[in-house]
């Protein structure tokens, strides 16, 4: 992972608009990435926090690293994540562009993009509340206003899909997405955390003939679970 973590790092420290802090939870890693963040703080000028958990999974990370954050905006990356230099300051542009439009019921939480997995092209979709409730389609990666999360954003009961937890839990405290739909970033397909079967998978008959894939499998628990923790069953 100190690989990935370090390509990771230098997308963010090349940013036009750069961040104020960056904190990096270890989630009980064993390949001497721990080891290596002292060589990192000292590569970059933006103040580094560097907290190590015994392993508890990537949403328990997330919430640790927000209770450790103190900015007013917040970006969650997964390791195997890499921006482009002008992620961050057109994220905020967009957020608050939208934000002096925003309708007197909902108000806007957060801007979010297209992005690359691999060779893949993910296009994500404008934002739109009854296909959020059917469908997760924004990715974890966005830039969030501080104000519109929980004191703990993501639920540590979920293995899968805790992003579309997110963004419907954030639907529901008042506040919608604006989205930009060039691509932003690119998530690294070798040897990395994040994993993806294609969508035609979801829709094959493959029980009826005895096949089975544990990924679908979970997929299919935590899009039940999610439906109903939020009533969209």
């Amino acid at each position: 992972m100190r690989h990935a973590l370090a390509r990771c790092l230098a997308s963010v420290a090349a940013q036009t608009l750069k961040p104020s802090e960056i904190i990096i939870v270890d989630d009980g890693s064993v390949d001497g990435t721990r080891d290596s963040i002292g060589r990192m703080q000292d590569a970059y000028l933006i103040p580094i926090t560097f907290i190590f958990q015994n392993h508890a999974g990537a949403s328990a990370a997330r919430n640790r690293g927000f209770a450790a954050s103190q900015g007013d905006y917040v970006m969650f990356l997964d390791a195997d994540v890499v921006l482009k230099k002008n992620v961050i300051e057109r994220l905020y542009e967009a957020l608050s562009q939208k934000s002096k439009v925003k309708s007197q019921k909902f108000g806007i939480g957060y801007s979010y993009s297209s992005f690359k997995w691999g060779w893949k092209k993910f296009s994500s979709f404008p934002f739109d509340a009854e296909r959020l409730k059917r469908m997760p389609y924004i990715h974890t990666t966005s830039l969030i206003r501080r104000e519109a999360l929980p004191e703990k954003p993501f639920d540590e009961s979920l293995k899968r899909l805790q992003d579309w937890d997110l963004y419907l839990t954030l639907f529901e405290r008042g506040y919608e997405g604006v989205y930009i739909s060039d691509v932003l970033f690119t998530i690294e397909t070798s040897g990395t955390m994040s994993k993806w079967l294609p969508s035609v998978v979801y829709k094959l008959p493959l029980v009826q003939y005895g096949i089975r894939i544990p990924a679908m499998e979970n997929y299919r628990e935590a899009e039940r679970i999610i439906r109903q923790k939020h009533g969209y069953v």
